[in-house]
């Protein structure tokens, strides 16, 4: 990354966002406060990030003020999403991002992620949904197993 080799000079890059399959947040909070808590941890994002990542998701400003507790499985995965790419990653891992969304939701992420990969960021997807590798992929990796078995 940057021209560095992982574990030569740095084990975990600084500028990366993340996805897993069953992200957690404190269902007390809301879905904005969530994110703010977050963004103390390495202060680079501002409140209008923070919104700004809501919209390019698909999160109205009533869903991001609404407590986690009441989100449904596609609000959560959007959440997560949010949280991935709020702080502008360089490099950015999605693992089933599409899980739980609707179709529009779906198609507004795949245009969220092909502006985030043009702008320069690395954008490396897990998934099994053929439209999203399709729509998303510069190269395709095919795994089994963990170990990698074709490459396009």
């Amino acid at each position: 990354m940057d021209g560095e080799a992982l574990h030569d000079k740095f084990d975990f890059p600084d500028s990366m966002g993340v996805t897993i399959e069953n992200t957690t947040f404190p269902k007390d909070l809301t879905g904005f406060q969530n994110l703010v808590a977050l963004s103390k941890i390495k202060r680079i994002a501002t409140t209008k990030d923070i919104k700004s990542a809501f919209g390019k998701i698909g999160l109205s400003e009533s869903d991001w003020n609404t407590k986690v507790a009441n989100y449904s499985l596609g609000m959560r995965q959007k959440l997560s999403i949010a949280q991935a790419i709020f702080e502008r990653p360089k490099l950015l891992l999605l693992d089933e991002p599409t899980n739980g969304l609707d179709e529009e939701s779906t198609w507004l992420l795949r245009k969220t992620l092909k502006e985030i990969a043009d702008a320069g960021s690395t954008v490396i997807l897990a998934s099994h949904d053929k439209e999203d590798i399709a729509y998303l992929s510069d190269e395709v990796i095919h795994m089994d197993g963990g170990r990698i078995v074709n490459k396009n």
